[in-house]
């Protein structure tokens, strides 16, 4: 040990110039972890994650935001509510525009995606075909 310091902190101190005290020796969020790409990550549905650490609502590990979330919560200028979900208008969850995306209720969200008529979900596809129609007046 050297200066009080143990290992670890020594070589922090070594390295660093700075012993960092409020950082525990091995942490590995964000930053400070060799995968870091930068704070996105794409869930294989093509959903983009944002790191947001701070945010009052996490979802994934309580440390990622879905990027259409934070995209509405600047438009609207504050956060949404855990019972809020965002809709893609065109059905492409990847298409983040804030004019393809709508604020709603889950329960109206959920009414958005399911089919009555053959009381099943309806798919991306589906959707994105409905939008279109609707766009041409033929729905």
């Amino acid at each position: 040990m050297t200066d009080g310091l143990c290992n670890p902190h020594y070589q922090r101190q070594k390295k660093k110039g700075d012993v960092e005290a409020n950082i525990p020796i091995g942490e590995k969020h964000g930053k400070r972890n060799g995968r870091w790409r930068g704070g996105q990550a794409t869930m294989p549905d093509g959903r983009v994650l944002i790191y947001s650490p701070d945010h009052p609502n996490p979802g994934v590990a309580g440390l990622y935001v879905l990027r259409y979330r934070l995209v509405m919560e600047k438009v609207l200028g504050r956060f949404l509510r855990r019972d809020e979900a965002v809709h893609h208008l065109n059905g492409d969850v990847t298409d983040d525009r804030p004019c393809n995306l709508l604020v709603t209720s889950r329960g109206r969200h959920a009414q958005l995606h399911y089919d009555r008529t053959t009381y099943r979900w309806k798919s991306n596809a589906t959707i994105q075909r409905e939008t279109a129609l609707a766009g041409t007046g033929q729905v």
